[in-house]
């Protein structure tokens, strides 16, 4: 699913627009567009905001055409190779 041609449908919102839904209280470190994967094989065109809340980073997708919270990762750190 990932190596594929798309024809990706125009996105309703502004990321400014998609930030909005989120809470204010939140350091929110970077955003862009992104293509996440749903259940029934198809993918949902969101914006992707780093954020990071209380010293955890996160992954929060709104969906960039309604709005909706779509998704939300908690990123878990990693060790370094020694």
């Amino acid at each position: 699913m990932a190596h594929q041609e798309r024809t990706l449908r125009d996105v309703n919102l502004s990321p400014e627009e998609a930030e909005a839904v989120l809470n204010t209280e939140l350091d929110i470190r970077n955003v862009r567009l992104a293509l996440i994967p749903k259940d029934d094989l198809t993918e949902r065109v969101c914006y992707e905001f780093a954020i990071r809340k209380d010293g955890t980073d996160f992954l929060v997708y709104i969906d960039a055409l309604n709005g909706e919270e779509a998704e939300i990762l908690q990123l878990s750190p990693t060790r370094e190779a020694s």
